[in-house]
């Protein structure tokens, strides 16, 4: 893995309350000018429920391509580019800014995920990325960790996006 990594938490995001609907949990953001690329190379999810029901979760990697077509959505909390968490103090800052704990969902995801996986609501993930698999955007993209209970229980998850600039 590698060394220069910037981190982005989330804690107790509720997900929606209709079954199958997508809840974004967190989006990393790169703006028009940056001159760079990020590149995924870790998420984590599980559950934030003290005693969490018995469903099924589809977590899933979307991109958005470009927010110019539609709603870039509304989140509760946005971190900027010089509050990106990162595993070394030395290292320049985040060429990303994130959002977390979407209220309404953007409407300009590209019709196919990048990743997606299942896990039972009480099960907790760790998915590495190599540099050949991982999910990559570049500027003027967004790039989201979102999630669906296959039921209407709303659980609520906790976990946190790892990436690397490129």
């Amino acid at each position: 893995m590698a060394n220069n990594l910037y981190t982005v938490p989330f804690d107790d995001v509720r997900l929606s309350t209709s079954a199958d609907a997508y809840k974004t949990l967190v989006a990393l953001i790169l703006a028009a000018s940056s001159g760079y690329r990020i590149r995924l190379r870790e998420l984590g999810i599980g559950p934030a429920d003290d005693s969490p029901q018995d469903e099924s979760i589809v977590v899933d990697i979307a991109r958005i391509a470009s927010v110019s077509g539609g709603s870039a959505g509304t989140a509760a909390t946005t971190i900027a580019v010089g509050s990106v968490a990162k595993r070394d103090l030395d290292m320049e800052e985040s060429p990303a800014s994130a959002k977390i704990d979407y209220s309404v969902e953007p409407t300009t995801y590209e019709t196919y995920s990048l990743f997606t996986v299942g896990l039972n609501q009480r099960g907790t993930i760790v998915v590495p990325f190599d540099a050949f698999s991982a999910p990559m955007i570049r500027e003027d993209q967004h790039l989201a960790l979102r999630a669906a209970c296959r039921d209407t229980v709303g659980p609520y998850v906790s976990g946190y996006l790892a990436f690397e600039r490129c």
